[in-house]
Formats: C-alpha cells, sequence, structure tokens
C-alpha cells in the first residue's frame, strides 16, 4: 500500500481464496458465469471501496460487462487493472509538479 491517499481493502476472498469472475464460461458467457460476477461485484460493494484492481485483464472486461448490462448497482465500481490504475497515479502526480525550464546549451 505505497499509493499516498489510496487505502487498499482486501475483499473477503482474495490471493489463492479468491474467487473466479467466471471469465473461464467467457465464450458461452450464461447465466452461471453472471451469477459468478454478481456475486464478486457483491463482495466488491461489501468493501466500501470505490476501484476494484486486478492483475487480469479478463477481469476487467467481464466486470465492465456486467456494468454494461445495465445493472445500477455496480454503476459507481471503477474496475482497473493495476498497471493503469498506477500510470494514472503517476500522471496525476507529475501534473502536481511545478513546471521545470529547460536551458538550452550551445556545442
Amino acid at each position: 500500500n505505497a499509493v499516498e491517499g489510496v487505502d487498499l481493502v482486501e475483499m473477503e476472498h482474495h490471493g489463492e481464496d479468491a474467487m473466479c469472475c467466471g471469465v473461464s464460461s467467457m465464450m458461452s458467457c450464461n447465466e452461471n458465469a453472471r451469477a459468478l460476477r454478481v456475486a464478486r461485484m457483491e463482495e466488491i460493494k461489501s468493501t466500501g471501496a470505490d476501484t476494484m484492481l486486478t492483475s487480469c485483464p479478463k477481469c476487467v472486461s467481464h466486470f465492465e460487462c456486467l456494468k454494461f448490462e445495465g445493472d445500477e448497482r455496480y454503476e459507481d465500481i471503477e474496475i482497473l487493472d493495476v498497471v493503469s490504475f498506477l500510470a494514472r497515479e503517476v500522471n496525476a502526480k507529475k501534473s502536481e509538479l511545478p513546471a521545470t525550464t529547460q536551458t538550452e546549451v550551445e556545442a
């Protein structure tokens, strides 16, 4: 938890006990896969977090799919992969730095 201003909260099922988002059923994306997504989104909501970070790009698309279906319960939860989140944080910090001036050097 080394990002200033960010409180890392683990979901009930995390690490080796993490529940799948249902991506293995992505080809058919049936009600069983949807039930897995809903269960995981409910677990996210129970943490009170406004952003869910994952290292799996398929999780990002799968959870966004659930939001795209119009389920308003999850519209305020942002789903991001860890790299995109860190890049956003770095860019935000860079924009807070004072502008530097360039000095021309004659050869």
